[in-house]
């Protein structure tokens, strides 16, 4: 082993990787005291539907086979995200003494240069949070690489390794929270899409991204309809990948005799098929313009299909609407979407109930929806709701993250209530005042939380609405232990005598993790019942 001044390990993710890890562990091995190679059965759980369909196919015991094994420490769990399994390496290679944790994920190769030239920077540099390497990525096979939407081949920086010594941690996926980077020099040869058909459809329904983006039209229309020329082939930001070339230059030592899949390359695009694509493109903004002159027509269609929907719903017990749905569909509701979704039943602006008539609606629900207001549209919001309601309606909103808790627990320094004696620190912050809008690209500005509430702030606003009658709570969302978040239920007369809060709530606890261990705040408590209307 090369002797070090500093002590390294390295980190490998463990799945569906049987064809890189044994040459990943060989490539790294030289360079560290240890690999950590952190396995799990089930995938991370950014796609839902992936932990039903898929499980991990690479076997532990392959790991017996590398003549390094005795360097390894295999670590095996269920963690829901990326950034999790990543940290419970970190956190053990922190517990063993390490300086410094490289990532080294199965796909990813050096040469044997590269990688000493960048450990021997690392220690002339040492006191940096985080140490980025180039990297370059190859396309279907180790003939063909990506080029980069300035023309080159090196597609970013990646994190190469974190300092132990510091107290950053991975906050999504593979990035961290590091102040201080240090670019290194040494190429990472990625091999993340050298993948069968079967394999990188697996990959894409399985991985960090898979709620970025439409997987099944990706892999059909850029996969499997590949050719050179074919162009935007990131699955994400399209325009960041241009094409794939044909690669000539030299491999990693450890990838020599790799082999890559078979595939069958289509010809460039001919004249002719140049042609074709102009006249498609042609096409689009023909069918564009159709589509322009067309939406009014649509609109109607979609009124006329919401009223058959409405006389469906009062049909039954009266109407309720579910404003800011997103993909979450109730049955016996109205789902209302500011965009079109699976779930939606109405496309319209959800901050203004003008199409409603007066005293219409029974039940107002929304989860996670207020925060994404603007604050003048939030007191027109609750007016119009409250000139909807019937006499006996009521609304029942949650999700809005309270600043003051939020704050609190930052300042105490309080274990996250997302990750095991874990800080509560300005990430988590963030990502309850400011929601996750990096993930949405086609709707960020609507995913940006606009605005930041407390239960005085809630309360102003009910009152200022009309909504005398009110109950405001603090309650956990399932798999937190720290009541950060607000809900609230009103009505315009108080609810019957022995109505329990619990009971209006019970058909949306999957919003919540307990409905019986909710926490009502006396003080912006008002005008319920006293004999029940107020108890869980």
């Amino acid at each position: 082993m090369t002797q070090s001044k500093k002590r390294f390990a390295a980190h490998i993710l463990f799945f569906d990787c049987d064809q890189f890890i044994l040459r990943a562990i060989e490539n790294c091995a030289p360079f560290v005291e240890k690999i950590y190679i952190a396995r799990s059965q089930l995938p991370w759980q950014y796609n839902s539907e992936a932990r039903q369909q898929f499980q991990n196919q690479s076997d532990k015991d392959i790991l017996k086979l590398s003549k390094h094994f005795e360097k390894i420490e295999l670590i095996e769990g269920d963690w829901a995200y990326e950034e999790d399994q990543r940290n419970s390496c970190l956190e053990r290679a922190r517990r063993d003494g390490f300086d410094y944790l490289i990532v080294h994920d199965a796909d990813e190769f050096y040469r044997f240069a590269d990688y000493r030239d960048n450990i021997r920077t690392i220690e002339e540099n040492p006191d940096f949070d985080l140490y980025k390497t180039p990297w370059c990525s190859f396309w279907k096979s180790l003939d063909y690489i990506l080029v980069y939407k300035d023309g080159g081949h090196l597609l970013g920086h990646p994190e190469f390794a974190i300092n132990c010594k510091t107290e950053g941690k991975f906050v999504r996926a593979r990035s961290t929270d590091a102040a201080r980077v240090f670019t290194l020099k040494g190429t990472c040869f990625h091999l993340s899409y050298v993948l069968t058909d079967d394999q990188v459809l697996r990959k894409i329904n399985t991985w960090g991204h898979a709620h970025q983006f439409d997987t099944q039209k990706w892999y059909r229309d850029k996969w499997l309809s590949w050719h050179e020329g074919l162009g935007n082939l990131h699955p994400v930001q399209p325009r960041e990948w241009q094409k794939a070339v044909r690669y000539t230059g030299d491999l990693p030592e450890v990838l020599r005799g790799f082999v890559s899949p078979q595939i069958t390359v289509k010809p460039s695009v001919s004249l002719l098929g140049a042609l074709q694509g102009r006249a498609k493109h042609a096409f689009e903004l023909v069918r564009g313009g159709l589509r322009n002159l067309l939406l009014p027509l649509r609109r109607a269609r979609l009124a006329c299909t919401w009223r058959l929907r409405v006389a469906k719903l009062k049909a039954g017990p009266g109407l309720r609407l579910h404003l800011g749905c997103g993909e979450k569909r109730y049955q016996d509701m109205l789902n209302c979407e500011c965009r079109t979704t699976r779930a939606a039943d109405l496309v319209l602006d959800c901050s203004r109930l003008t199409m409603f008539g007066d005293h219409t609606v029974d039940q107002i629900f929304s989860h996670a929806f207020f925060e994404h207001l603007y604050r003048p549209q939030q007191l027109p919001l609750l007016l119009d709701c409250f000139r909807v309601l019937s006499a006996d309606g009521t609304i029942i909103f949650l999700g809005l993250p309270d600043f003051e808790v939020i704050a609190g627990c930052y300042m105490e320094g309080a274990p996250s209530h997302l990750k095991k004696d874990e800080s509560f620190d300005l990430y988590h912050v963030y990502r309850y005042t400011h929601g996750d809008p990096e993930i949405a690209q086609d709707y960020w500005l609507e995913q940006l939380h606009k605005s930041l509430f407390d239960k005085r702030s809630v309360q102003k606003l009910l009152l200022e609405s009309g909504f005398e009658n009110h109950v405001i709570f603090n309650y956990c969302y399932p798999g937190e232990d720290i009541a950060l978040n607000i809900g609230f239920v009103a009505s315009k007369s108080g609810l019957p005598v022995g109505h329990r809060i619990g009971e209006l709530l019970s058909p949306f606890r999957e919003c919540l993790a307990d409905i019986n261990k909710i926490t009502l705040y006396e003080e912006v408590t008002a005008g319920f019942d006293r004999a029940g209307g107020d108890s869980v």
